[in-house]
């Protein structure tokens, strides 16, 4: 398992204040929270790297665990490499979150922890792509569809090894991600495009990166 840990990230304060609709007195009071959740913010990632076999039309191993799907059979086919991943926005942040009485300032930092996962998950992907010479750009995340449910989670931190001991990211018992500004997957080559958001139903996201084409 390869460890980032304090990742370099980039937030700005003034679309931050438009996304959350504050005015002019609102984002007054927004700024200390701000400031103070950038000076916690300390974004982790574990990544690696494993081998890959496609058997039959549902079953994969990923190094030697097995995950039984469809649609991960049909992206993995011919691969011999993917890279399993887990990227959190921090503890640090989730612990602030959780100690804020205010429920309005609670939510603030959770925005913020937000803004931040997607700030540093790009540049993660892109040291994942150096460090292992690879084209990969493609991911796909336990729970994101139904045909691949989010009871992979475990096996799929599995891989990675210590992943709570190395960068605080925990799983619940229905195998949500604490802290919950966290992403986890596996990015893989691909001749054709992928976009999880091509096949999901979900169509008011406010993540959508793709039109849907189930």
């Amino acid at each position: 398992m390869e460890l980032l840990k304090n990742l370099p990230f980039e937030t700005d304060w003034e679309k931050l204040c438009a996304k959350l609709h504050l005015d002019e007195d609102d984002a007054e009071d927004f700024l200390p929270v701000y400031r103070a959740a950038i000076a916690a913010a300390n974004p982790k990632a574990a990544f690696t790297c494993c081998d890959v076999r496609v058997e039959g039309e549902t079953t994969v191993f990923v190094g030697e665990t097995r995950f039984e799907s469809e649609l991960l059979a049909k992206n993995f086919k011919g691969l011999t490499k993917v890279y399993p991943f887990v990227i959190t926005a921090g503890k640090e942040l989730h612990d602030a979150a959780q100690n804020e009485e205010d429920p309005i300032f609670r939510y603030w930092i959770e925005e913020v922890a937000e803004d931040i996962l997607r700030s540093v998950t790009g540049g993660v992907f892109e040291t994942i792509r150096r460090t292992y010479n690879t084209a990969a750009k493609y991911t796909m995340n336990p729970g994101s569809l139904p045909q691949w449910p989010i009871v992979n989670q475990k096996p799929l931190f599995a891989l990675l090894g210590d992943v709570e001991g190395e960068i605080g990211v925990t799983l619940t018992p229905s195998m949500l991600m604490v802290p919950k500004k966290s992403v986890s997957g596996i990015l893989f080559e691909a001749e054709e495009e992928y976009s999880n958001c091509a096949l999901c139903t979900r169509f008011d996201c406010p993540s959508r990166r793709s039109p849907y084409h189930g």
